[in-house]
């Protein structure tokens, strides 16, 4: 499995009547490799039109990758992490 495939997770949305994506849970493979599933307790659109980098180094252009800054709960520790939704793949990567 390469790099780029280790970083795809599960995520169920939904679709607002603007177009509009918002991320409501997200599912990730443990160092068990267990699958847990996490409620999106709050989340932030990152996205943005024009080209711009993320912290990982992944150029974001245009409306082709959403990126999104979700609050998940992991045993009673609140996290935050970014994940991205790639249009053209149909994927999602934390």
């Amino acid at each position: 499995m390469s790099e780029k495939d280790n970083n795809k997770i599960d995520v169920m949305c939904t679709h607002t009547m603007d177009g509009k994506i918002i991320p409501m849970k997200i599912r990730l493979k443990d160092e068990d490799g267990m699958y847990q599933t996490f409620a999106v307790r709050a989340y932030r659109d990152l996205s943005v039109s024009g080209n711009y980098t993320l912290g990982n180094e992944v150029v974001v252009t245009g409306v082709d990758i959403y990126a999104f800054e979700v609050k998940i709960l992991v045993f009673g520790v609140e996290k935050t992490m970014r994940i991205t939704y790639h249009k053209r793949e149909n994927v999602w990567r934390k």
